[in-house]
């Protein structure tokens, strides 16, 4: 009898997208994930070549950010500047010739930022490091992560590593706020999509990443799955419209074109919630 992984090993190549329309026990090959998705009649549960079911999350939202002033703040508290930590985040940008921050915490220039800057990915921790040039496309979704620990740093996009083991001295952002959008001086901002934003305490492993990025389809970081096992570690996990307790401008549920109002941290509500300065909620997602 063939295992789903020999069923992986010799299936043909296949352009299939979810249909619009779902029905219960339907079940679809993507060929741009390499997955199996099996329709429970409203979501799809996906089963990589491993033949592992590492269950997608209801994702209908995402934040809007035009490139000129819109951001998210997360607030001043300290427990978002661990010694070591993961950052992992879903982006779409509208073009690949500007210089988007996804996110920051800096004070004085001492602090952390993650950032794309035409097309490369980079990061500045005191120094500017660049993981990997021209690696984003414009109108195109990646999950991008980020490691630090001590002098390491790891840059991943879609699962696998892009820049390893980078050397750069870490410092202290201090009290600084963490923004979601936009450079802490304000200088510059995200042109794009940003969804499904995660921070760890922690140094995940190159095996929990790739299963973060579960070949394209966003996870519950608060539960474990698959080689990912360190939810525990999770300090917060922004959903962007998806999450409880998220509202647009008004107090209300959130929707398609709504101005973004509170994003609540779906790990521990209450703590690290965003608020939202001009970014709106859009059913653009991955």
């Amino acid at each position: 009898m063939s295992s789903i992984t020999d069923i992986f090993s010799s299936a043909s190549a296949r352009d299939t997208a979810k249909p619009a329309g779902s029905n219960t026990g339907l079940v679809i090959f993507r060929s741009d994930t390499k997955a199996l998705e099996v329709s429970d009649g409203t979501n799809y549960q996906t089963y990589n070549s491993d033949g592992v079911f590492i269950p997608g999350v209801s994702n209908t939202l995402s934040a809007s950010f035009d490139g000129t002033d819109d951001f998210i703040d997360c607030g001043t508290n300290t427990a978002l500047n661990p010694s070591a930590w993961t950052i992992t985040q879903w982006i779409r940008l509208n073009t690949n010739s500007e210089y988007d921050v996804l996110t920051t915490r800096r004070s004085n220039g001492n602090g952390y930022q993650i950032y794309a800057q035409s097309g490369d990915f980079k990061y500045y921790g005191g120094n500017v490091r660049i993981f990997g040039t021209s690696v984003f496309a414009a109108n195109t979704w990646y999950n991008v992560t980020v490691t630090h620990s001590g002098s390491s740093l790891t840059g991943y996009v879609d699962g696998a590593i892009v820049g390893s083991a980078i050397s750069d001295t870490y410092v202290s952002g201090g009290g600084a706020n963490f923004y979601i959008g936009r450079h802490a001086a304000g200088t510059q901002y995200t042109n794009g999509y940003l969804d499904e934003i995660g921070m760890w305490n922690s140094v995940l492993t190159a095996e929990e990443i790739a299963s973060i990025y579960n070949r394209g389809v966003p996870i519950d970081l608060t539960a474990n799955a698959g080689d990912y096992t360190s939810a525990s570690d999770l300090l917060a996990f922004w959903r962007m419209g998806d999450g409880l307790g998220d509202t647009d401008s008004g107090g209300g549920s959130p929707a398609s074109g709504d101005t973004i109002g509170t994003v609540k941290n779906v790990k521990n509500p209450g703590t690290h919630d965003g608020s939202s300065s001009g970014a709106t909620y859009s059913d653009v997602v991955k």
